[in-house]
């Protein structure tokens, strides 16, 4: 029993049709028409899909996902200084009452 689906790569070549229906071969990009052979020497022929102009010059969309800014590390200044909290007298105490 033969299978019914190949692995192999078939042949595929371009080609045009004239008005008796016979294809001729073109260079690639110039064909209506596309003839698979098969290393069995088995063909098969499919009328090639082009997209219209519009189509093709469609640009891709934005990615959905970018990826975070690299972060960017400074060294610190020569001139900085060390600040130093400043406490003040409180001339008024407040005393939490105990219970």
């Amino acid at each position: 029993m033969g299978c019914c689906y190949s692995l192999e790569k078939p042949t595929v070549y371009e080609v045009v049709l004239d008005e008796n229906g016979v294809a001729h071969r073109v260079r690639p990009g110039q064909g209506t028409h596309l003839i698979h052979v098969s290393k069995d020497k088995e063909t098969h022929m499919e009328k090639k899909i082009t997209l219209p102009s519009s189509i093709s010059s469609l640009t891709c969309p934005e990615a959905a996902y970018k990826s975070p800014p690299a972060m960017k590390w400074t060294a610190p200044s020569l001139t900085t200084k060390k600040i130093h909290p400043v406490i003040q007298p409180n001339s008024e105490k407040t005393e939490v009452p105990t219970s």
